[in-house]
């Protein structure tokens, strides 16, 4: 979702590399990726490497400190494989979520004071490869939380001992024009997932859910002066766990298209396993 933003910069990017990373710089914009393969079922090693992977970005970041750490996808390997004990994390997604607090512990503190995570999303890998791409921008983000659901960092030890850490969504001023980037965004009220087995109410419920976080009423309270509707998505990106869901998702976010929002479906595993719709969108005022 980020190329067409950095392609905007072409002219002035400069390409770094990095041990595990690639680093792509414009005037405005840092892109960075990093990718490592974790053996099939390894979650101690996944773990570890999400470790050292965000700790490898947030030194990238620091060698960047004009760069404002904004939006993080990460792609994680059989990301709903149970692990049995005595393994202190009961799937693969806790244990990357395990190794991701520890980076953001040591390198911004443990209380959480004076900082907040960024948006976010965690998806199925479609490989063995961890895969991290990390958005950051000369901008100043003002990261927002939606008022249907609970923080992440606030969720209760049913997913997990570790909370995954993301915020809802990131609000900042690109070119002059103000940006919403939603992380993830699934069927989730409170802490709990609804709706199991109904795939379309699951992707609606999402839906409202993305249209609640970027309203006035979401917005005004956390510090951002403008709103965004529906017209506004220019990119919307939509997960789904079954491939036969396909055409009855697509036609439920078809008619986004009328307003110029550009969609992509993407047939993968969601980090909750009673999911099985998830969107991400990118809205911006013209």
């Amino acid at each position: 979702m980020i190329d067409q933003w950095v392609a905007d910069g072409a002219s002035t990017m400069v390409v770094e590399l990095h041990q595990d990373y690639i680093v792509r710089v414009t005037n405005d914009y840092l892109v960075a990726e990093a990718t490592l393969e974790i053996p099939p079922g390894d979650a101690v090693t996944l773990q570890a490497a999400t470790y050292r992977l965000y700790r490898g970005l947030f030194n990238l970041l620091h060698t960047h400190p004009s760069y404002n750490l904004t939006r993080i996808w990460n792609f994680v390997p059989q990301i709903n494989l149970p692990i049995p004990p005595p393994a202190e994390h009961a799937d693969m997604y806790q244990h990357f979520n395990a190794g991701r607090h520890q980076a953001f512990q040591e390198c911004f503190g443990n209380n959480r004071q004076g900082w907040t995570p960024p948006a976010a999303s965690g998806m199925g890998s479609a490989d063995q490869r961890l895969h991290l791409t990390l958005f950051a921008t000369t901008a100043k983000p003002i990261f927002i939380e939606n008022r249907l659901q609970t923080p992440a960092a606030h969720y209760s030890y049913r997913y997990g001992r570790t909370p995954p850490l993301f915020a809802r969504g990131a609000f900042v001023t690109l070119d002059d024009t103000p940006t919403f980037l939603a992380s993830g965004t699934a069927a989730i009220r409170g802490e709990d997932s609804c709706l199991p087995d109904d795939a379309e109410g699951q992707l609606t419920m999402a839906l409202d859910n993305l249209l609640t976080l970027v309203s006035a009423e979401n917005l005004l309270p956390q510090g951002v002066p403008c709103s965004f509707k529906a017209r506004d998505i220019r990119l919307l990106r939509l997960y789904y766990r079954h491939a036969h869901d396909h055409d009855k998702l697509q036609r439920l976010v078809q008619p986004l298209t009328r307003h110029r929002a550009n969609i992509t479906l993407i047939n993968t595993a969601i980090c909750r396993p009673e999911l099985l719709a998830e969107v991400e969108a990118v809205f911006s005022i013209i």
